[in-house]
Protein backbone atom coordinates (compact mmCIF):
# COMPACT_ATOMS: atom_id res chain seq x y z
CA UNK A 1 0.00 0.00 0.00
CA UNK A 2 0.94 3.64 -0.17
CA UNK A 3 2.01 4.41 3.36
CA UNK A 4 4.42 7.13 4.41
CA UNK A 5 6.24 7.50 7.68
CA UNK A 6 4.85 9.91 10.24
CA UNK A 7 7.17 12.90 10.08
CA UNK A 8 8.39 14.66 13.21
CA UNK A 9 6.63 17.80 12.01
CA UNK A 10 3.31 15.97 11.82
CA UNK A 11 3.50 14.79 15.43
CA UNK A 12 1.78 18.01 16.52
CA UNK A 13 -1.43 16.76 14.85
CA UNK A 14 -1.82 14.10 17.58
CA UNK A 15 -3.37 14.76 21.01
CA UNK A 16 0.10 14.88 22.54
CA UNK A 17 3.70 14.69 21.41
CA UNK A 18 3.99 11.31 23.16
CA UNK A 19 1.02 9.93 21.19
CA UNK A 20 2.69 11.01 17.97
CA UNK A 21 5.92 9.29 18.97
CA UNK A 22 4.06 6.02 19.59
CA UNK A 23 2.34 6.31 16.19
CA UNK A 24 5.70 6.69 14.50
CA UNK A 25 7.19 3.92 16.62
CA UNK A 26 4.47 1.40 15.71
CA UNK A 27 4.72 2.10 11.98
CA UNK A 28 8.54 1.99 12.05
CA UNK A 29 8.55 -1.28 14.02
CA UNK A 30 6.24 -2.97 11.50
CA UNK A 31 8.61 -2.07 8.69
CA UNK A 32 11.82 -2.89 10.57
CA UNK A 33 10.59 -6.32 11.64
CA UNK A 34 10.82 -7.43 8.01
CA UNK A 35 14.33 -8.42 9.07
CA UNK A 36 12.70 -11.45 10.72
CA UNK A 37 10.57 -12.46 7.78
CA UNK A 38 8.98 -15.89 7.87
CA UNK A 39 6.29 -16.81 5.34
CA UNK A 40 4.29 -20.02 5.06
CA UNK A 41 3.22 -21.59 1.78
CA UNK A 42 -0.17 -23.25 1.31
CA UNK A 43 1.54 -26.61 1.89
CA UNK A 44 2.82 -25.42 5.26
CA UNK A 45 6.46 -25.01 4.22
CA UNK A 46 8.41 -22.14 5.76
CA UNK A 47 10.05 -19.55 3.51
CA UNK A 48 12.78 -17.44 5.11
CA UNK A 49 13.60 -14.01 3.71
CA UNK A 50 17.26 -14.30 4.63
CA UNK A 51 18.22 -18.03 4.65
CA UNK A 52 21.89 -17.36 5.44
CA UNK A 53 20.80 -15.79 8.70
CA UNK A 54 19.56 -19.19 9.90
CA UNK A 55 21.48 -22.39 10.56
CA UNK A 56 19.12 -25.35 10.20
CA UNK A 57 20.09 -26.79 13.59
CA UNK A 58 19.33 -23.45 15.24
CA UNK A 59 16.09 -22.66 13.42
CA UNK A 60 13.59 -23.76 16.09
CA UNK A 61 15.46 -21.90 18.82
CA UNK A 62 15.81 -18.86 16.60
CA UNK A 63 12.12 -18.86 15.75
CA UNK A 64 11.19 -19.05 19.44
CA UNK A 65 13.51 -16.14 20.18
CA UNK A 66 11.92 -14.09 17.44
CA UNK A 67 8.44 -14.95 18.69
CA UNK A 68 9.49 -13.42 22.00
CA UNK A 69 10.73 -10.30 20.19
CA UNK A 70 7.34 -9.80 18.49
CA UNK A 71 5.47 -10.39 21.74
CA UNK A 72 7.71 -7.96 23.66
CA UNK A 73 7.16 -5.34 20.96
CA UNK A 74 3.40 -5.81 21.24
CA UNK A 75 3.54 -5.46 25.03
CA UNK A 76 4.94 -1.93 24.63
CA UNK A 77 1.60 -0.89 23.14
CA UNK A 78 -0.58 -2.79 25.62
CA UNK A 79 0.70 -0.38 28.29
CA UNK A 80 -0.77 2.67 26.51
CA UNK A 81 -4.04 4.31 27.46
CA UNK A 82 -7.07 2.82 25.65
CA UNK A 83 -7.60 6.07 23.74
CA UNK A 84 -4.02 6.19 22.45
CA UNK A 85 -4.00 2.47 21.61
CA UNK A 86 -7.25 2.76 19.67
CA UNK A 87 -5.97 5.79 17.76
CA UNK A 88 -2.75 4.00 16.77
CA UNK A 89 -4.51 0.80 15.69
CA UNK A 90 -7.19 2.70 13.77
CA UNK A 91 -4.50 4.56 11.86
CA UNK A 92 -2.20 1.63 11.12
CA UNK A 93 -4.48 -1.43 11.03
CA UNK A 94 -4.33 -1.77 7.25
CA UNK A 95 -0.53 -1.53 7.33
CA UNK A 96 -0.40 -4.17 10.07
CA UNK A 97 -2.53 -6.55 8.00
CA UNK A 98 -0.44 -5.93 4.87
CA UNK A 99 2.76 -6.61 6.81
CA UNK A 100 1.33 -9.82 8.30
CA UNK A 101 0.55 -10.96 4.76
CA UNK A 102 4.21 -10.42 3.86
CA UNK A 103 5.56 -11.78 7.13
CA UNK A 104 3.69 -14.63 8.81
CA UNK A 105 5.58 -14.23 12.09
CA UNK A 106 3.99 -10.81 12.71
CA UNK A 107 0.80 -12.62 13.70
CA UNK A 108 2.27 -12.74 17.22
CA UNK A 109 1.57 -9.01 17.57
CA UNK A 110 -2.25 -9.24 17.19
CA UNK A 111 -2.13 -12.51 19.12
CA UNK A 112 -0.64 -10.63 22.07
CA UNK A 113 -3.17 -7.81 21.77
CA UNK A 114 -6.00 -10.39 21.92
CA UNK A 115 -4.80 -11.87 25.21
CA UNK A 116 -4.37 -8.63 27.15
CA UNK A 117 -7.32 -7.16 29.10
CA UNK A 118 -6.74 -3.52 28.15
CA UNK A 119 -6.28 -4.14 24.40
CA UNK A 120 -8.30 -7.25 23.50
CA UNK A 121 -11.73 -5.67 23.09
CA UNK A 122 -10.45 -2.53 21.34
CA UNK A 123 -8.25 -4.43 18.91
CA UNK A 124 -10.84 -7.16 18.22
CA UNK A 125 -13.51 -4.55 17.50
CA UNK A 126 -11.31 -2.69 15.00
CA UNK A 127 -10.16 -5.91 13.33
CA UNK A 128 -13.70 -7.32 13.05
CA UNK A 129 -15.02 -4.09 11.57
CA UNK A 130 -12.17 -3.93 9.05
CA UNK A 131 -12.34 -7.57 7.93
CA UNK A 132 -16.12 -8.08 7.86
CA UNK A 133 -16.41 -5.12 5.48
CA UNK A 134 -13.90 -6.87 3.19
CA UNK A 135 -15.17 -10.46 3.26
CA UNK A 136 -15.90 -10.33 -0.47
CA UNK A 137 -12.12 -10.25 -1.12
CA UNK A 138 -11.83 -13.80 0.26
CA UNK A 139 -13.69 -15.17 -2.74
CA UNK A 140 -11.23 -14.11 -5.42
CA UNK A 141 -7.88 -13.85 -3.64
CA UNK A 142 -6.54 -17.10 -2.08
CA UNK A 143 -3.81 -15.27 -0.14
CA UNK A 144 -6.27 -12.82 1.41
CA UNK A 145 -8.72 -15.65 2.06
CA UNK A 146 -6.08 -17.50 4.08
CA UNK A 147 -4.94 -14.33 5.87
CA UNK A 148 -8.43 -13.05 6.76
CA UNK A 149 -9.44 -16.51 7.96
CA UNK A 150 -6.41 -16.69 10.28
CA UNK A 151 -7.04 -13.22 11.68
CA UNK A 152 -10.75 -13.83 12.25
CA UNK A 153 -10.04 -17.19 13.88
CA UNK A 154 -7.68 -15.33 16.20
CA UNK A 155 -10.55 -13.04 17.22
CA UNK A 156 -13.02 -15.91 17.65
CA UNK A 157 -10.65 -17.98 19.78
CA UNK A 158 -10.00 -15.02 22.09
CA UNK A 159 -13.60 -15.04 23.38
CA UNK A 160 -12.84 -17.25 26.43
CA UNK A 161 -10.11 -14.86 27.65
CA UNK A 162 -12.62 -12.14 28.47
CA UNK A 163 -16.01 -13.78 27.78
CA UNK A 164 -18.38 -11.04 28.89
CA UNK A 165 -16.72 -8.20 26.95
CA UNK A 166 -15.86 -10.29 23.89
CA UNK A 167 -19.30 -11.86 23.56
CA UNK A 168 -20.94 -8.46 23.53
CA UNK A 169 -18.39 -7.31 20.98
CA UNK A 170 -18.86 -10.31 18.68
CA UNK A 171 -22.65 -10.61 18.90
CA UNK A 172 -23.54 -7.91 16.31
CA UNK A 173 -21.04 -9.40 13.84
CA UNK A 174 -22.39 -12.98 13.88
CA UNK A 175 -25.22 -12.28 11.45
CA UNK A 176 -23.08 -10.26 8.97
CA UNK A 177 -20.28 -12.87 8.97
CA UNK A 178 -22.67 -15.72 8.17
CA UNK A 179 -24.93 -13.85 5.74
CA UNK A 180 -22.03 -12.30 3.81
CA UNK A 181 -20.22 -15.64 3.68
CA UNK A 182 -23.32 -17.38 2.29
CA UNK A 183 -23.79 -14.60 -0.27
CA UNK A 184 -20.19 -14.32 -1.46
CA UNK A 185 -19.52 -18.08 -1.58
CA UNK A 186 -21.99 -18.38 -4.49
CA UNK A 187 -19.75 -16.34 -6.79
CA UNK A 188 -16.37 -17.16 -5.24
CA UNK A 189 -13.58 -18.82 -7.20
CA UNK A 190 -12.93 -20.96 -4.13
CA UNK A 191 -15.91 -20.90 -1.74
CA UNK A 192 -14.34 -23.17 0.89
CA UNK A 193 -12.75 -20.25 2.73
CA UNK A 194 -16.21 -18.99 3.66
CA UNK A 195 -17.28 -22.35 5.06
CA UNK A 196 -14.05 -22.59 7.06
CA UNK A 197 -14.83 -19.12 8.40
CA UNK A 198 -18.32 -20.15 9.53
CA UNK A 199 -16.84 -23.29 11.09
CA UNK A 200 -14.30 -21.16 12.99
CA UNK A 201 -17.08 -18.87 14.20
CA UNK A 202 -19.14 -21.85 15.38
CA UNK A 203 -16.17 -23.24 17.31
CA UNK A 204 -15.45 -19.85 18.83
CA UNK A 205 -19.00 -19.70 20.15
CA UNK A 206 -18.56 -23.01 21.93
CA UNK A 207 -18.13 -21.31 25.31
CA UNK A 208 -20.55 -18.46 24.62
CA UNK A 209 -23.84 -17.86 26.40
CA UNK A 210 -27.08 -19.21 24.97
CA UNK A 211 -28.20 -15.71 23.93
CA UNK A 212 -25.05 -15.20 21.87
CA UNK A 213 -25.15 -18.71 20.42
CA UNK A 214 -28.76 -18.11 19.34
CA UNK A 215 -27.50 -15.45 16.94
CA UNK A 216 -25.77 -18.31 15.11
CA UNK A 217 -28.59 -20.82 15.51
CA UNK A 218 -31.13 -18.48 13.91
CA UNK A 219 -29.19 -18.73 10.64
CA UNK A 220 -28.80 -22.50 10.55
CA UNK A 221 -31.66 -22.88 8.04
CA UNK A 222 -29.97 -20.62 5.48
CA UNK A 223 -26.61 -22.25 6.17
CA UNK A 224 -27.91 -25.79 5.66
CA UNK A 225 -29.82 -24.74 2.54
CA UNK A 226 -26.66 -23.28 0.98
CA UNK A 227 -24.59 -26.34 1.91
CA UNK A 228 -27.22 -28.64 0.34
CA UNK A 229 -27.12 -26.64 -2.90
CA UNK A 230 -23.32 -26.93 -3.04
CA UNK A 231 -23.55 -30.65 -2.31
CA UNK A 232 -26.15 -31.17 -5.08
CA UNK A 233 -24.07 -29.14 -7.56
CA UNK A 234 -20.94 -31.17 -6.74
CA UNK A 235 -22.81 -34.45 -7.32
CA UNK A 236 -24.07 -33.39 -10.76
CA UNK A 237 -20.65 -32.27 -12.01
Amino acid sequence: GNHSFVSIGSLKSFPSYEDGVFHKLFESILRCLELYRVSVTSSGALIIANPKYYLSAMFVTKFKEEKEIFENVAHIFTALTPTTFKCIMSTHLQLLIEQIQKNFALQFIPQTFCTQPNTCTIFSSLMLDFLVKRLEEMGSNPDKSELYLKLLKLIFTSIPYFPQENEQLLKPYIFPVISKSLTHCKSATDPMGYFYLIKALYRGLGSASEATYNEFRFQLTDLLSTLNKFHSTAQTQ
